[in-house]
C-alpha cells in the first residue's frame, strides 16, 4: 500500500486506535517528545502503527484540517528518525511522508514493529522514561509504560517468536534442517514392530 493510500484509509477510519494516533499541526519542537514517545510504544505494537500530523481533535471526533506550511517546514526526514532513534534501544524502524490529500498537506510517520527485541527507552527527557518500555494501550488509544501482565506478555512473546525464527533461519544456513526428513516416534515405532 503507497503512503497516500494509507493515509486516506487511516483518515476515512477517522478513529485513534492502538496502531493510529492522529495530532494537529504544530511545530517540530513542541510536538517531538510526544511523537518520540509514541513511535517508541508503536515499535512494541504488534504490526507498528502510523501517528497523522494534521488531524484536528473537536470533543471525540476528529477532521482532516492538514498541516499549515510553517509547521511542515520544521519537519526533517532525517531530524525525525534521528530524535526518535536517539531514545530508542534497539532502534525504531519509522519513515517519514508528506502527503497531499483533498488539497490539505498531512505529515504521517510509519513505525515498523521491533525487529526481534522490544524497544526500550535510553534517556531521560520530558515525558521519557530511561529504561521505560512504552506500548499503546489495548483498552484505549493512549501511549503509556507497560503496566500489566497481558502488556508485557504480548511483547515478549513476539519477541520470542522472533527469536525462534531467527534460530531457526540460521539453523537453516548452516545446513541443519528442523522437523524436515525427520521420522515420525509413530513411524519409528511401526518400523521397529515390523522388524519383530
Amino acid at each position: 500500500m503507497s503512503p497516500l493510500e494509507l493515509l486516506t484509509q487511516t483518515i476515512a477510519e477517522g478513529r485513534e486506535s492502538q496502531r493510529v494516533e492522529f495530532k494537529q499541526s504544530a511545530p517540530w519542537a513542541e510536538l517531538k517528545n510526544k511523537l518520540i514517545r509514541t513511535a517508541l510504544a508503536m515499535a512494541n505494537v504488534r504490526d507498528g502503527g502510523i501517528i497523522v500530523i494534521g488531524m484536528a481533535q473537536n470533543g471525540e471526533e476528529f477532521a482532516p484540517d492538514g498541516m499549515s506550511p510553517a509547521d511542515l517546514a520544521t519537519y526533517k526526514s532525517d531530524e525525525i528518525k534521528a530524535a526518535i532513534n536517539s531514545c530508542a534501544e534497539p532502534p525504531v524502524s519509522v519513515e517519514w511522508f508528506t502527503e497531499v490529500l483533498a488539497g490539505k498537506t498531512f505529515g504521517m510517520l510509519v513505525v515498523q514493529e521491533f525487529d526481534q527485541f522490544p524497544v526500550l527507552c535510553k534517556r531521560d527527557d520530558k515525558g521519557l522514561d530511561n529504561g521505560a518500555i512504552y506500548f499503546r494501550s489495548f483498552r484505549m488509544p493512549e501511549t503509556a509504560k507497560v503496566s500489566s501482565h497481558f502488556e508485557m506478555r504480548d511483547i515478549l512473546d513476539r519477541a520470542i517468536d522472533r527469536g525462534v525464527a531467527a534460530l531457526v533461519q540460521r539453523l537453516n544456513r548452516v545446513g541443519l534442517k528442523l522437523g524436515e526428513n525427520e521420522e515420525s516416534d509413530a513411524a519409528k515405532f511401526a518400523r521397529q514392530q515390523e522388524r519383530l
